[in-house]
């Protein structure tokens, strides 16, 4: 494990250019994370926005950034979305089986029926990290300050937390789903509807449904398959997603059936497992652990991913991490550590990290 050190704080308009530059890596289905400035910019106005005054009655986006704490340099980001719905109604299908109980993908006789059953939860997503810091389980742990963030303030956030996870694509980038569903009657390749109808609200994206029940046994076979199975690039964020106290149910992404996971706030392993440390400055700690710690509320949050020492009386900074932190002696700060790690240096998970999720 590289000991750099990380900072995980509230994107800025400052960010701009080095946002642009992740959404230009993202890729095609990204589309929370477009690689188009002016989209960009308006992203971070209304995550600015949520930051400077949370409101548990409003529809907010907190969008954090992961900062090479040795280059000020942005190479990643995650973020929180509280009450969707509303406005965009979050429409997706629901597996519902022959006696109209919530049912498992391969039940004979299932449909798919649309459903905003989900309106007014938080959603965790816009993962996304930059190519060449995908080592060490630095994903893991950028998705986990996700949930730092929650914790900070949990009466702001709902008590149901989802994620989507994109959906089976084929290698030339289309959807068996969205071809067997929607294909012909939209006219569209499976790319060219998602961008278009991103933020359709739910009259529009009704309107696409076809006029008939849907019956997943009338499907495909091909279609049928990728039910509520993540795309390969999101496998491994939604083995991270289980971990974390997530699972999938009976709901699926309404253009390429990608499972939708939920989890209740309260139920969220890291909120369980972190635990608050006192501060100590220290000018040369010793590292024994490497993990995340967190402070401050929502309108204050700041984190930071960094070898840690932790002894009997808290958690010994340097300098540079507390001021990172807004920490000072004496104050308290919610830190998380890779139990599975045997040592800060050779941490558990080395496998790459996912993205999307």
């Amino acid at each position: 494990m590289s000991h750099t050190h990380y900072i995980i704080r509230p994107v800025g308009q400052c960010d701009l250019d080095d946002m642009y530059d992740l959404a230009s890596l993202a890729g095609e289905g990204f589309t929370s994370l477009q690689p188009d400035k002016d989209y960009l910019s308006g992203f971070i106005a209304k995550s600015e926005a949520s930051f400077a005054k949370p409101d548990k009655t409003q529809q907010q986006k907190f969008l954090l950034v992961l900062e090479d704490g040795a280059t000020g340099k942005v190479v990643g980001c995650a973020a929180v979305k509280t009450n969707i719905g509303g406005a965009h109604q979050f429409l997706n299908f629901r597996l519902v089986g022959p006696d109209g109980a919530p049912a498992a993908p391969g039940v004979r006789g299932a449909q798919l029926l649309p459903a905003t059953h989900l309106d007014g939860a938080t959603e965790v997503g816009s993962l996304f990290l930059h190519p060449e810091r995908r080592q060490d389980g630095i994903g893991r742990y950028l998705a986990k300050v996700r949930y730092l963030l929650i914790a900070a303030t949990p009466e702001i956030f709902g008590d149901t937390v989802v994620a989507e996870l994109r959906g089976v694509t084929n290698p030339d980038g289309s959807s068996s789903f969205f071809n067997a569903l929607y294909g012909k009657r939209l006219g569209l390749t499976f790319e060219e509807a998602d961008g278009r109808y991103a933020t359709a609200d739910e009259a529009t994206l009704r309107s696409l449904l076809p006029a008939e029940p849907i019956y997943v046994d009338a499907l495909p076979l091909p279609a049928q398959a990728v039910i509520g199975e993540p795309n390969a690039t999101g496998r491994g964020a939604y083995k991270l997603l289980l971990k974390e106290g997530f699972r999938f149910i009976d709901t699926v992404d309404l253009f390429d059936a990608g499972p939708i996971v939920t989890a209740r706030r309260d139920d969220l392993k890291i909120l369980k497992e972190a635990k608050h440390h006192t501060v100590a400055l220290d000018t040369s700690p010793t590292p024994n652990a490497y993990g995340l710690a967190a402070s401050g509320s929502v309108a204050e949050f700041r984190a930071v991913l960094t070898p840690l020492s932790m002894g009997p009386r808290g958690v010994a900074l340097t300098d540079p991490v507390a001021s990172a932190l807004g920490a000072r002696t004496g104050d308290s700060v919610r830190v998380w550590t890779n139990a599975e790690a045997a040592s800060a240096a050779t941490p558990a998970l080395h496998q790459k990290s996912a993205v999307g999720a």
